[in-house]
Order: C-alpha cells, then sequence, then structure tokens
C-alpha cells in the first residue's frame, strides 16, 4: 500500500487513472496494493508539512513530524478500517516526488516500524540538518528507493552514499536510479514509476529497472 502524495492543481498525477499500475498489475511485475494520495493544498503548507524538523525553505520551517502522525494516527487508521489491507509495516510503503520524497524518506527513517518500503523520486535532500542526522543514525531495516534526472542529482547521490555506508546493498534493499537529460518534473518522475514499483512491491515477473509497461 503506498502513501503518496501529489500537488492539487499544479502537477498533473503521475498515473492518471491508475492504467500503469493496474497494467503493472495484471502482468504480474508488481504485487496488488492500494495508493492512497494525500493533497499538497499550498506551497506553504508543502514545506511546512513535507521538511523535516530544523530544516525549512523560503522562511517555512519544516514540520514533518505532524504530517507523520497526522498519517500514521490518522489517515493509516481510515484506510486500514475501511479497505481490505494487510496493515503490517512489510505490507506498508510512503513514497512522493522532489519534498513529497523527502517526507517519505524521513517517515520511513524515524517511523520505521510503520513503513517497509519507502520510494523518493528526485527528493529535495538539500538539507543540512536531517542529511548530518541520516549519516550520524544506524540502519533502518526498510526497502529504500531513490532516484533522480539532472536536478537534485548531487544531494541524492550523497544520500546514496550515505546508506551505502551503513551496510544497505544496492539491489537487495537499496535502488538507486539515475536518468541523464531528465528535469524536475511529473512526466519524467512518470517514466521513473516502474522501476520504483518493482523494487518496492515486486511481483511474480521480473521487469528491469529500466523498461516501462505499455498501457
Amino acid at each position: 500500500r503506498v502513501l503518496s502524495e501529489l500537488l492539487d492543481g499544479r502537477w498533473p498525477a503521475l498515473d492518471p487513472g491508475g492504467r500503469w499500475i493496474t497494467e503493472m498489475m495484471r502482468r504480474g511485475v508488481v504485487q496488488a496494493f492500494i495508493t492512497v494520495a494525500v493533497d499538497a493544498l499550498s506551497l506553504d503548507g508543502r514545506i511546512r508539512d513535507f521538511l523535516p524538523p530544523g530544516d525549512g525553505h523560503c522562511g517555512v520551517a519544516g514540520a514533518a513530524d505532524r504530517y507523520a502522525r497526522f498519517v500514521i494516527e490518522e489517515l493509516k487508521p481510515l484506510v486500514d478500517g475501511s479497505c481490505r489491507t494487510r496493515p503490517g509495516r512489510e505490507s506498508t510503503a510512503t513514497a512522493g516526488f522532489s519534498f513529497g520524497g523527502v517526507v517519505s524518506f524521513f517517515m520511513g527513517w524515524d517511523h520505521a516500524a510503520w513503513f517497509g518500503s519507502v520510494g523518493s523520486m528526485s527528493g529535495a535532500f538539500w538539507l543540512p540538518r536531517f542529511l548530518a542526522r541520516v549519516r550520524n543514525e544506524g540502519p533502518r531495516d526498510a526497502r529504500v528507493y531513490i532516484d533522480s534526472g539532472e536536478d537534485n542529482r548531487e544531494a541524492n547521490v550523497t544520500l546514496r552514499d550515505a546508506l551505502l555506508a551503513k551496510s544497505y546493498v544496492l539491489e537487495r534493499n537499496l535502488r538507486y536510479l539515475y536518468r541523464e537529460h531528465q528535469e524536475h518534473l511529473p512526466e519524467h518522475f512518470a517514466t521513473r514509476l516502474a522501476p520504483m514499483l518493482t523494487f518496492l512491491f515486486p511481483g511474480t515477473v521480473n521487469d528491469p529497472p529500466g523498461s516501462r509497461p505499455l498501457p
């Protein structure tokens, strides 16, 4: 089950109508899962909710700890109570792009008891305090996917290397993907949806990390 976020009214969904995910499930390249998308209501709200405490942007302080409590204490129980879910951490993932990738990783890092898999597309990890904390703390028991195009590449390589230094192993519990010439755009994020989901929720059919299913 993926708890993901999409910019409300400004960027299109990565998978309009769910056709890509439906096809991946039909082909067996991913397990069946439920997607829950959380609105980002404003830019200031997005910064406040998605950046870790201690970091900020444009004069707005991050308060992702409060957002995480909302997801864990309010949203997740609502979904588990109304849908046929497997509520354990091993079946629960959090994923997003840009600042959404940051908060997804933050929730997986600080609340590993709830999230067994983490996906971050082009995460904006130019956050000195949070990155310093990741470097100084022990590893978490979670599968981690991170990627980028040209934007945020250096910050994501730094995060990748910090995880590798903690005994994460590429293609075992960590996948890192870089796409040359891609920009910080939703249509480019969409091309990396399959590599993320096949790693977080691998199915019975093998799909190479660079592939993408046909609708």
